[in-house]
């Protein structure tokens, strides 16, 4: 864990509770608006699930909570990156800056950082090569 690493090290890490569950049915203990930040990194929902998925982080995060996101971006697909560097075979659960503005966008937050982009991903066998991805970084109102 990066915290560990960082200006405040242990403490900083002891205060971090990592939750793996259905972002669609699980509630922050603390109730909604409790959840300081929310990282999803390459976590592909269906286009179909994707609006209740957004709104369920943007209610558990508190006042000044970070959402950060990077997903593979359709282009994976549309450019052939796909087969050396992984993604969702389906491009519809992948996502542009486009979507995820219209999600969340100015819906009582500001973003910090939106962009799609193309690089080199070194993550193993099979997340090696170009890749196409959308990055983004969100704080609620």
């Amino acid at each position: 864990m990066a915290l560990t690493t960082a200006r405040g090290g242990e403490a900083a890490a002891a205060r971090v509770t990592l939750e793996r569950a259905d972002i669609l049915t699980w509630r922050p203990p603390g109730g909604p608006g409790s959840v300081d930040a929310v990282v999803l990194s390459f976590c592909h929902v269906t286009a179909a699930d994707r609006p209740a998925f957004m709104a369920a982080v943007r209610d558990m995060l508190r006042p000044g909570g970070l959402l950060i996101q990077e997903v593979f971006h359709p282009n994976q697909i549309h450019k052939g990156y796909r087969p050396t560097s992984g993604g969702p075979h389906d491009p519809g659960m992948m996502v542009t800056l486009e979507e995820l503005r219209g999600q969340l966008g100015h819906q009582g937050g500001t973003e910090l950082e939106g962009e799609e982009l193309e690089y080199v991903l070194q993550e193993g066998r099979l997340h090696s090569g170009l890749g196409a991805v959308t990055r983004y970084v969100w704080r609620k109102a």
